[in-house]
């Protein structure tokens, strides 16, 4: 479970007063947000290091004529993985001009952190 905050703004510039003369803009918005999104991609206990032991395990060991399985590790554990996150931010403006034209414009940036991998280790 993960904090994941977000805030969005936006003004309507052509509500203002200072808008009441200018007839050819019938709407122009002003918008801008930041949002931290995270996402767990593992299955639960996937962080902990694990074995596989018996006949799973596909480790016969031959005692004179009697067969033992011993075990082995599959995966390495990592305590310090976290929640992958990207925050991003997006910011644009929103156009109605001339009764008949609407131009909307957005641009955005994220940033990825705390990715995980699956790696075979040999």
């Amino acid at each position: 479970m993960g904090i994941l905050p977000s805030i969005g703004v936006a003004w309507t510039v052509s509500n203002e007063n200072f808008m009441i003369n200018i007839n050819f803009i019938e709407n122009l918005k002003l918008k801008t947000s930041w949002g931290l999104n995270g996402s767990q991609s593992l299955d639960p206990y996937q962080t902990l290091s694990q074995i596989v032991m018996g006949r799973g395990g596909n480790n016969p060991y031959y005692m004179g004529d009697k067969v033992v399985y011993g075990q082995r590790i599959t995966t390495l554990g990592n305590p310090n993985l976290a929640w992958v996150s990207t925050s991003s931010v997006n910011s644009g403006f929103e156009l109605d001009f001339l009764r008949r034209f609407h131009l909307n414009f957005d641009a955005y940036k994220s940033i990825t952190r705390d990715q995980i991998f699956s790696r075979n280790i040999p």
